[in-house]
């Protein structure tokens, strides 16, 4: 069974859509020119490319697998569909991509958070006890409804570098010249204790 090693503990998964090869090819040259400058940072790779998140959250071990069938499930019901890139944003620990919503990207996201929800069981990643005193209400009210803080309101984005250390910004230069994003499908996975991904899964939408 190959979910056998997330039963018997809490597992932190994702839920996300695929990047476009040109753009994924380029967050991954953008993050590794990052990470070169500094320690303890995220990397990307053809094996863990990015992906544009819509939801993180913590479910029961006995759920992993129902969460992978649940993202397949959820993939094989859409078609291809775009929406436009915003900006880019960066701080001393995260770069961000971020897109704007539209009406497609808004229902899925939705489908999504409202079908893998009850596998939560009422859990969520436990460090957002400790970022609790610094969230908003809605952001409070979001992490009690989905078990995650930004699941409610939403707004798509891709992490293209984060570090427990202090980014290196004023060496940083980003061109991020597409307008639009095409996603190919769903991705899907587990992340480790440490941040990294422990497992990853693509599942393509019926027409991309």
């Amino acid at each position: 069974m190959i979910f056998e090693n997330y039963l018997e503990s809490p597992q932190h998964i994702f839920f996300g859509l695929s990047l476009p090869e040109k753009q994924s090819n380029s967050i991954i040259a953008i993050n590794k020119s990052v990470c070169e400058q500094i320690e303890g940072c995220n990397q990307w790779d053809q094996t863990h490319p990015p992906y544009i998140s819509l939801y993180h959250t913590m479910i029961p071990g006995r759920n992993v697998e129902t969460f992978f069938k649940t993202a397949e499930t959820l993939s094989n019901q859409m078609i291809s569909f775009s929406f436009p890139w915003s900006s880019v944003e960066t701080d001393i620990h995260t770069i961000l991509l971020w897109g704007s919503i539209n009406d497609v990207l808004a229902t899925f996201q939705l489908a999504v958070i409202e079908t893998i929800n009850p596998l939560r069981d009422g859990l969520h990643p436990s460090k957002y006890d400790q970022m609790l005193p610094h969230f908003t209400q809605e952001e409070k009210d979001s992490l009690n409804r989905w078990g995650s803080p930004w699941a409610e309101p939403f707004d798509p984005y891709v992490v293209i570098a984060k570090s427990k250390n202090e980014l290196p910004l004023t060496d940083i230069d980003i061109e991020w010249d597409y307008k639009e994003c095409i996603p190919g499908g769903v991705v899907a996975g587990i992340i480790n204790d440490n941040q990294t991904i422990a497992h990853y899964d693509y599942f393509p939408f019926a027409s991309s």
